[in-house]
């Protein structure tokens, strides 16, 4: 068990595991990558998930856009094009955790190198073909 009274990094990992149905913690969640988004590394006795913070506390302006893009990825998905698996919570892949801020949960994928060869080049063309055949709505 984690320590969670007075652990940040601790209480957040349990709610995200709790509200997305990922099992116990087995650990702090740990910071993965900071682009656009804080994202951090959260394994649980299920197995090992990837979270995305898409805003702290309360929504922001451009909060719809979020939902837009959330709802365009998971058409993605349901078309076949290959992306990480998503999690969600009462169908709600982008979920607002109280005071906490918005999550998105998907799962771990081990990284390797990648080889510049036609096997890229196919993927890549296959996979931005079927994202320009979809229909979006404005990201408004």
């Amino acid at each position: 068990m984690i320590a969670v009274e007075g652990d940040v990094g601790a209480a957040r990992s349990v709610v995200v595991a709790e509200h997305f149905g990922l099992g116990r913690p087995t650990a702090a969640m740990v910071p993965h990558q900071h682009t656009s988004f804080r994202t951090w590394r959260l394994c649980t006795a299920q197995g090992s998930f990837l979270v995305k913070e898409v805003w702290e506390s309360g929504p922001p302006y451009w909060s719809r856009k979020a939902f837009a893009m959330t709802r365009f990825e998971q058409r993605a998905r349901d078309v076949g094009i290959r992306i990480p698996r998503g999690y969600a919570s009462d169908d709600r892949p982008l979920a607002q955790l109280g005071d906490l801020g918005a999550f998105k949960v998907y799962e771990w994928l081990e990284h390797s190198p990648l080889t510049h060869d036609l096997r890229l080049a196919q993927w890549l063309g296959q996979t931005l073909a079927g994202l320009h055949r979809l229909e979006h709505t404005q990201w408004t």
